[in-house]
């Protein structure tokens, strides 16, 4: 498989040399931030007005005093289908004052 010389290229090239299969569907994190519990709250809603499936976990960040949105979608990890969601979420979370921080997947 050929992957983009990029971010998600080389994370993809990466999931691909270690065995995963990329052709199947699978749950996929992507990550937002918020300086508010509320502001985190409320893309949660947003996110619940489009009737997408998808789940949703929040948790404070103690460390850095925010709040951690992830957003699991299960999909087929194309370069093309990542980087449009990443966008997409990115987008998201800076209408209600966040920001994204990537995406990743749990190897089991």
């Amino acid at each position: 498989m050929k992957f983009p010389n990029d971010e998600n290229g080389d994370l993809l090239r990466e999931m691909h040399e270690a065995g995963i299969n990329l052709t199947q569907p699978m749950n996929v994190d992507f990550f937002l931030i918020f300086r508010t519990k509320k502001d985190a709250e409320t893309a949660i809603e947003a996110l619940a007005a489009t009737g997408e499936t998808l789940e949703t976990s929040l948790e404070k960040n103690e460390i850095h005093d925010d709040w951690d949105l992830c957003c699991t979608l299960n999909m087929v990890p194309t370069h093309s289908a990542i980087t449009l969601r990443e966008m997409q979420f990115a987008k998201l979370a800076e209408q209600h004052n966040g920001q994204g921080d990537g995406w990743g997947v749990m190897q089991e």
